[in-house]
């Protein structure tokens, strides 16, 4: 049809493994001739985290590791956030409790070099990331950063 024009999304991932879906608003053309797309996100997203510090987290990093890990998915609703936030747990430190109980090595060492506690506890358990990780390289950062 002449005056309309089809949208059609797309799916990116991110470096640290954030899926994003991509809308309309958020697709540019960079090169017209090869119609290739570029993201177009807010700071908190295809980011160099190396450098980053405690203060640069927020809930939404938080909220973004939550769905990317699948635990929205698998727990159906945000109470764990919720309450971690309410309890007033730092966004890193959220995540590195994630990224602990995930395995996420990676994850872990990112947050840890930018300040993240390593003693910090689930509100809600008690337990502390040295409790609830079961891999020994992420045992080994969490000793060498506590």
């Amino acid at each position: 049809m002449i005056g309309h024009t089809t949208t059609t999304l797309a799916t990116v991932r991110a470096p640290g493994c954030y899926a994003r879906r991509l809308t309309p608003r958020r697709m540019m053309m960079t090169n017209a001739s090869s119609m290739r797309l570029r993201a177009v996100f807010g700071k908190n997203d295809y980011r160099d985290l190396k450098g980053e510090q405690r203060s640069d987290y927020e809930y939404q990093d938080a909220d973004d590791y939550f769905n990317c890990m699948g635990m929205l998915a698998a727990e159906g609703t945000y109470d764990r956030l919720e309450e971690w936030s309410d309890a007033g747990v730092h966004p890193i430190d959220m995540i590195l409790l994630m990224a602990c109980e995930e395995g996420d090595a990676p994850k872990v060492e990112e947050v840890l070099n930018a300040g993240a506690q390593p003693t910090v506890q689930d509100p809600r358990t008690g337990k502390t990331p040295m409790d609830v990780s079961t891999d020994d390289d992420i045992m080994a950062m969490l000793r060498a950063n506590a």
